[in-house]
């Protein structure tokens, strides 16, 4: 008996992919004809039973005294055929159970003369019979919904039953007492799909349930990983814009008693004195008066001007010096000696 583990918390994904295989109509060889049907290790575990379905990741949970201790894939009731939703117990249990609703019309030998038929709407061929769809391992849930073993296309396709993997479907039958607390939970997705299978923190090899050599059914069965699926992606970080750059502004105060403080309400401080060094004043400007032109004549040409009318002469002229003769000519300003 293999006792080495094959998934640890940090690696269950990787060998999940080993596991995730899948039987198709055109396929050969004996890695194909082989698939796993889900896990089980019930047996080594004490406790009440309680089965969880869920429609959503069709996927049946079985648990004893709250711990998981197995898992399968499942194909639920198809649109128009709805598995229903709620608490219920499992209230009757048969091994050859067959359907009395849905089945195919059969000649005398036995052969399908017309398959997936209603015994409630269609009507059967002369010289044929209805013969119910095989229900193995029925365990019924409420009205004509029960567990059984049944085709897997990878889909929701039954009629409102929860066909389970035919291996599995013994298990449970054989580990399940009547009155069994079934809860259904869920919808049904649409289309193909991965069916993942929740494992615990450590599972043995020998625990995977693996479905027998059926050389008769060569139809496609569902893809079964078990593992729990990944994480979804995280969704992309929003892009930080650079912020804009801070211009800081220094606040003036006026200081009281100024222009601007008695009109922007400055703060309520005295202002303190300043000192102002003492200087002495500049001397006035003064104004250069400009030096007079003087124009020299000669005093014999100098005549004396009259007064102007309404003033009074303020001296009597002087008589005008002639230059002696013989000596050298000399020029004399008047009113000087």
């Amino acid at each position: 008996m293999m006792k080495n583990t094959i998934w640890n918390p940090m690696g269950r994904l990787p060998a999940a992919a080993l596991l995730l295989t899948a039987l198709s109509a055109c396929s050969s060889g004996p890695e194909n004809e082989m698939a796993a049907q889900g896990w089980w290790s019930g047996d080594r575990v004490a406790g009440e039973p309680r089965i969880q379905i869920d429609l959503s990741r069709q996927v049946v949970k079985y648990f004893k005294g709250g711990k998981l201790v197995g898992a399968a894939p499942i194909s639920s009731g198809r649109e128009g055929h709805g598995t229903v939703r709620g608490t219920y117990k499992i209230i009757e249990k048969d091994a050859d159970h067959r359907s009395s609703a849905y089945g195919s019309f059969v000649d005398g030998h036995g052969r399908i003369v017309e398959g997936d038929v209603d015994s409630r709407k269609d009507t059967p061929p002369p010289g044929t019979r209805f013969l119910g769809a095989s229900m193995r391992s029925f365990m019924r849930i409420t009205g004509g919904i029960g567990m059984h073993e049944g085709y897997l296309p990878g889909f929701a396709a039954s009629h409102g039953c929860i066909r389970l993997p035919s291996r599995m479907a013994a298990i449970f039958f054989r580990a399940t007492p009547l009155g069994t607390p079934v809860e259904i939970i869920g919808t049904a997705p649409e289309g193909h799909q991965v069916t993942w299978l929740p494992v615990p923190h450590k599972l043995h090899r020998d625990d995977i349930v693996i479905a027998p050599r059926q050389e008769e059914d060569t139809r496609p069965k569902a893809r079964v990983a078990i593992a729990e699926p990944p994480p979804p992606p995280a969704p992309p970080k929003p892009v930080e814009k650079p912020a804009p750059p801070k211009v800081e502004v220094a606040e003036v105060k006026p200081r009281k008693g100024s222009i601007w403080g008695s009109m922007l309400g400055g703060d309520d401080e005295e202002p303190k004195p300043v000192k102002v060094k003492a200087t002495k004043p500049a001397p006035p400007m003064v104004a250069k008066a400009e030096p007079e032109k003087l124009t020299l004549k000669r005093l014999d040409t100098l005549v004396p001007q009259k007064p102007s009318w309404g003033q009074k002469s303020r001296s009597a002229p002087q008589p005008v010096r002639k230059a002696p003769k013989g000596r050298g000519q000399t020029l004399y300003l008047p009113g000087y000696d």
